[in-house]
């Protein structure tokens, strides 16, 4: 049989690049929410790796596939990624469309094989054309784009591609007499569209002031009114990592997740001082707000650049009275493990969107956290988010470690409008350092109803006995949803 000609190739490496990189692509999205862990990129690949199965199985030759919807499925791709991934569905949403969509494509594949004297050809375009999807998602679009654009282009450029090996039958709502004429309708439909997911962020969001893409995420300077005062917010993905009033007179009063009124807040000012201070995870630097003359305090920050976008778009790190502030660059629970100091209050506020890392939840980690806290040090755990009921493992850590934690029953107080309803868990080596930082406070003892869960190791990791995206964990206080930025 004569060779594959360069058009065959060309479609070749097209087939497999548009759906790899749509697999990376979906899986930055979901990821960036609720969480940068091994089970959220499984699903991602268990679905991909799925359609090849479908797509080149006995018999696949079927006429009818996904594909002669690709545009309809391009849209909803569209639709979802400007919708926040703040419930379940909506990430259920995106697996629906990669796996569509790469259906599509790999049926596509399947059909156009060649002779099996030129398979050993055709799977070495296929696997140039996944690394280059990855190359593409991976290095190029961060340098490009300030959010994950690449995800709607991906889906638009694959239905472009299907539309075109379809003859423009896919189009259901566009459909003419003329299939020609459907495919440059189509074509063009797509073109807008395409060019407004590239500048949707400039027009669509007046409030923002700056963005910021790097290897940890999205980071976006906004505008918002909290308290009915203009503030400006830092959210990575879609929540939001800290806030200031922009008031010459109110921009040293914390807010949010840090207002005095929240555990947070009571806890700092339930301290006695003077106090060593330590937190895991910066933010905008509200923690800051907190430490007074005698008071020190050092921020354990793993991403470079979240340090100088605090300083740049905020003051509370400037504008501290602290006697000395400094911020580590670096993993916390490894820097930490360097270290020689002491801390009376120890904060665990590290986030990754709306996910905490995991790894700064095992007994190991905890056992870090010991050794640097003061003989009546107290650790307090800020733990807010919207798919994980995080309470029932940091009680079955303390019971393996004998540590004393308390919960906050009472989220937040309701006639504070600066302040965020937040879930809290405070650990200390006995119970007199927690009766001092919760006197007269509605918490509860943190082993009350929380009894079934393992504790998790650097070894072993339950996630779906934390899952719990409704908040409805039978035992124990409520868990807000987290604050989203849009």
């Amino acid at each position: 049989s004569p060779p594959p000609s360069a058009r065959q190739m060309l479609l070749w490496l097209v087939l497999s690049a548009l759906p790899g990189g749509l697999l990376l692509a979906a899986t930055n999205v979901i990821s960036s929410e609720v969480g940068s862990i091994p089970l959220v990129w499984v699903l991602p690949l268990a679905v991909y790796l799925g359609t090849w199965i479908v797509a080149f199985r006995e018999g696949a030759e079927h006429p009818a596939g996904p594909e002669y919807l690709s545009l309809e499925i391009a849209l909803a791709a569209v639709i979802l990624f400007r919708l926040p991934t703040t419930s379940w569905w909506v990430a259920v949403g995106h697996l629906m469309v990669l796996g569509a969509l790469a259906l599509g494509a790999h049926r596509q594949l399947y059909l156009h094989r060649p002779p099996v004297a030129h398979l050993t050809t055709f799977y070495l375009w296929i696997s140039f054309g996944g690394f280059l999807g990855g190359l593409t998602v991976n290095v190029f679009a961060p340098l490009v784009f300030t959010d994950i654009s690449e995800y709607p282009l991906s889906a638009l450029a694959l239905a472009a591609v299907l539309l075109a090996l379809t003859g423009g039958r896919s189009m259901t709502l566009l459909r003419t007499h003329h299939p020609a004429w459907t495919t440059l309708r189509a074509l063009t439909l797509m073109a807008a569209i395409s060019g407004a997911v590239v500048g949707v962020q400039s027009w669509s969001d007046p409030t923002e002031h700056y963005a910021h893409r790097n290897f940890y995420g999205r980071y976006r300077v906004l505008e918002r009114t909290i308290g009915e005062e203009p503030a400006r917010i830092l959210a990575h993905g879609t929540t939001i990592h800290g806030a200031q009033r922009l008031a010459e007179d109110a921009r040293d009063v914390p807010l949010s997740y840090y207002a005095r009124t929240t555990c947070i807040g009571r806890t700092f000012e339930a301290t006695p001082r003077p106090a060593r201070i330590g937190s895991v995870g910066l933010g905008a630097g509200m923690a800051a707000a907190y430490p007074g003359p005698e008071d020190t305090m050092r921020f354990y920050e793993i991403d470079p650049d979240n340090e100088r976008i605090a300083r740049t778009w905020f003051t509370w790190l400037d504008d501290s009275k602290a006697r000395q502030l400094d911020v580590v660059a670096g993993d916390g629970r490894l820097e930490l493990a360097r270290s020689n100091d002491e801390y009376d209050l120890l904060l665990m506020d590290a986030f990754s969107g709306d996910g905490i890392p995991f790894h700064l939840l095992t007994v190991e980690a905890f056992q870090t956290y010991l050794d640097r806290l003061a003989p009546d040090g107290v650790l307090l755990f800020h733990l807010s988010n919207r798919f994980f009921e995080l309470r029932p493992v940091l009680a079955a850590i303390a019971r393996v470690l004998g540590m004393h934690g308390r919960t906050n029953r009472l989220l937040t107080d309701p006639n504070d409008p600066l302040a965020t309803d937040a879930v809290c868990v405070v650990f200390a080596r006995d119970a007199a350092p927690l009766d001092r930082v919760t006197a007269g406070q509605p918490w509860v003892d943190l082993q009350e109803g929380w009894d079934t869960v393992l504790p998790w190791t650097d070894d072993y990791i339950d996630l779906w006995a934390a899952f719990d995206p409704e908040g409805t964990h039978p035992d124990g206080p409520p868990r807000p949803k987290d604050t989203p930025a849009r």
